[in-house]
C-alpha cells in the first residue's frame, strides 16, 4: 500500500473514532442528566419523609400518651383502634416512601456506572483517535 493510502486508511480509521467519541459523549451527557434529575428528586424525597417523620409519625406518641386516658369503655375501645389504624396508615406510607426512595438510590448507582463506562469509552475513543491521527500524519511525512 502507498503511503497516500496507508495516510488515507488511518484517516478514516481516525474518523470512525471520532464519531466513536461523540456518541459516546453525548450519550453520556444525557444519561449525567438523568442522574441530577433523580438526585434533586432523591434530595427532595428525603426531606419529605424527614418532614412526615417528625410531624406525623413522631407526633402519635404524644397524642397517645395525652389522649388515651380520657377514654374509658367502648369509647377508648374505638379510640385505640382509630389511633391504630391511622398510626398503621402512616408507618405504610412513609415505608412506601423508603422503598422509593432506596429505589431512586440504585437507578442512580446504575446511572453512575453507565456514566463512569461511558466516560472510559469516550477516552479509549479519543486515544484511538489521536493514535491514528498520529499514524496517518507520519505516512503523509
Amino acid at each position: 500500500m502507498s503511503d497516500a493510502a496507508m495516510a488515507s486508511y488511518y484517516d478514516n480509521l481516525a474518523s470512525q473514532e471520532s464519531a466513536n467519541y461523540a456518541s459516546a459523549i453525548a450519550e453520556k451527557g444525557v444519561v449525567d442528566g438523568q442522574i441530577a434529575r433523580l438526585q434533586e428528586a432523591e434530595t427532595s424525597l428525603t426531606s419529605q419523609i424527614t418532614e412526615f417523620q417528625t410531624s406525623i409519625i413522631d407526633a402519635f406518641s404524644t397524642i397517645e400518651a395525652s389522649d388515651s386516658s380520657q377514654f374509658q369503655g367502648d369509647r377508648q375501645t374505638k379510640y385505640e383502634e382509630k389511633y391504630s389504624s391511622a398510626q398503621t396508615a402512616a408507618t405504610t406510607n412513609k415505608s412506601s416512601h423508603d422503598t422509593n426512595l432506596s429505589s431512586i438510590g440504585t437507578k442512580i448507582s446504575e446511572l453512575e456506572t453507565t456514566s463512569a463506562s461511558l466516560q472510559s469509552a469516550a477516552n479509549t475513543a479519543y486515544n484511538n483517535m489521536t493514535s491514528y491521527t498520529n499514524q496517518a500524519n507520519s505516512y503523509r511525512g
